[in-house]
């Protein structure tokens, strides 16, 4: 199997992040792999992405990580399947693994299903293709999209109300626009306390 190698250098990066909407277009089916995150979420209709040689199905309302290195295409879509690919460089989305502690590793394992933030995703992506701030709004898709990764990952009824809250707030338009800055502005903490105590809470 061939398998190209696509650099960040030959991406059209923009402050460390680059966003496509495919809009029924049909999904790469060549095998690739890059230096950098992609976050795939399924806006509308189904596929099946092939990563390291598993076939993983992704409905509507999925999300799904491929991490730097990974091998990875689409063997097949639906008419009309729209998906959001949202490419960051490693640093950048590391400030996030940070932020939220969660590592690296368990992106192995993410298939996260948000359909109920769906519209609101999709507002954020055409704002951020056409707006001149867009850098703000990607970010503000990566705060909503981790907030709710670190919700699915957290198994753990007794977090503090303080963090609870803060990460109810961030799936507001207003707060998500601003990503981690405004993560630590809600829960009042530090960013070495809130990293601490999303450490202690995420299991």
């Amino acid at each position: 199997m061939k398998v190209s190698y696509l650099k960040s250098e030959y991406v059209n990066f923009v402050n460390d992040y680059y966003l496509q909407l495919t809009d029924g277009k049909t999904l790469s089916p060549h095998p690739h792999i890059h230096d950098f995150y992609e976050i795939i979420y399924v806006l509308s209709g189904s596929c099946i992405q092939n990563v390291n040689g598993t076939d993983i199905l992704c409905p509507v309302g999925s999300i799904f990580i491929v991490k730097p290195m990974d091998v990875h295409f689409f063997s097949s879509q639906e008419k009309n399947t729209n998906i959001m690919a949202l490419s960051i460089k490693k640093e950048e989305f590391e400030k996030f693994l940070f932020c939220f502690s969660i590592s690296d590793q368990q992106f192995n394992q993410v298939r996260c299903f948000i359909s109920d933030e769906k519209d609101r995703l999709h507002n954020l992506c055409i704002s951020a293709l056409t707006s001149d701030d867009d850098v703000y709004l990607k970010k503000g898709i990566m705060a909503i999209i981790f907030a709710e990764i670190f919700q699915n990952f957290n198994k753990n009824v007794n977090v503090p109300i303080d963090l609870k809250r803060a990460i109810s707030e961030m799936n507001k338009l207003e707060n998500a626009k601003e990503g981690l800055d405004a993560f630590l502005k809600l829960s009042n903490y530090s960013r070495t306390q809130l990293w601490r105590l999303s450490l202690k809470y995420l299991k």
